[in-house]
């Protein structure tokens, strides 16, 4: 019994250890994507393996004017675990390059593109949504503290923004 509780405290203590580490690695390379200032193209670090290593793939989408801000959009996935999870995010900067915060999203929820000062949502990436859906998310007035991404006749996913 003794044994069990001292196990389960080592693998804690080794996921804050390794969580903390990552955040900052997550910091240095979100803004080597920023700084090379590069619409659409995807960035790897790290390759996921089985036996445990992490990758992170981000994609700078560009900037999304508001009416006194400007923000840098990015997307994140990290994939992580024996099984070959992913952490999908849209990552919102501003124009200093300081996280602001995110949206955490299914893999394939996550936007193609800025068009017109929008978030452009087109469900390319999905089997069960209706492609000729179309979802623009504008940030005109600020980040949208919430968005519903309409999949197919009225069923979707609200998604919340988390503050850093």
């Amino acid at each position: 019994m003794e044994v069990d509780r001292f196990i389960v405290i080592l693998v804690l203590l080794f996921n804050s250890v390794y969580n903390s580490f990552s955040q900052t690695e997550d910091d240095s390379i979100r803004l080597v994507v920023l700084n090379n200032d590069k619409i659409g193209e995807e960035y790897k670090f790290g390759e996921w393996k089985e036996t445990g290593d992490t990758e992170t793939q981000l994609i700078y989408m560009g900037e999304i004017k508001a009416l006194k801000s400007t923000y840098k959009i990015m997307t994140s996935c990290w994939i992580w675990g024996l099984s070959q999870r992913v952490t999908s995010r849209i990552l919102v900067f501003n124009e200093f390059d300081e996280l602001i915060g995110n949206y955490y999203v299914y893999l394939t929820d996550l936007p193609e593109k800025i068009e017109n000062n929008k978030l452009v949502f087109l469900h390319s990436k999905s089997k069960e949504c209706d492609k000729t859906m179309i979802t623009r998310l504008s940030f005109d007035n600020g980040i949208p503290n919430e968005f519903f991404l309409e999949c197919k006749d009225g069923s979707g996913e609200l998604y919340t923004f988390d503050k850093e």
